[in-house]
């Protein structure tokens, strides 16, 4: 039969375990919907009467590729800048029907970066797995105690 102390340690060592398997959803999900986020190879139909609303906004006007398909070459290829507009603060894409690249109904791949949420929100809300990791050790902390 195991000493008191060691039925402790067992017991924090299970409680702690449960404790990370449950704090690591939550950081995952904080992690990936705030600050910068990758966006690659977002996929649209090609429309030249309509914009095209990407996933993102606020994108990264520096991080924007737009991708074309070539029938010639049989690939996607790097579209000019002067093929489409992008808005960046809406997150539109705007393509060029005078574009030799692009043809209706074709796909067109967009890889980009974009701010998820501003420094204020991603600070604030990066606290939460901090706070429930806290919470989860002050009541193991008191179980604990009340065991010995």
């Amino acid at each position: 039969m195991a000493s008191g102390s060691a039925k402790v340690v067992i017991t924090l060592s299970v409680f702690a375990a449960v404790g990370l398997i449950l704090l690591s959803p939550v950081n995952s999900t904080v992690t990936n919907n705030t600050g910068s986020q990758a966006v690659v190879n977002e996929t649209h139909a090609v429309g030249f009467n309509e914009s095209i609303d990407l996933r993102g906004y606020n994108i990264d006007p520096a991080s924007e590729t737009v991708f074309g398909y070539n029938d010639t070459s049989g690939s996607y290829e790097v579209a000019p800048a002067s093929d489409y507009t992008l808005t960046d603060g809406s997150g539109t894409l705007d393509l060029k029907s005078s574009s030799t690249l692009f043809d209706e109904g074709e796909d067109v791949k967009v890889s980009y970066d974009y701010q998820a949420s501003d420094d204020l929100t991603t600070l604030v809300v990066g606290y939460i797995p901090v706070g429930m990791g806290i919470l989860i050790f002050f009541g193991i902390s008191r179980a604990v105690g009340g065991m010995v």
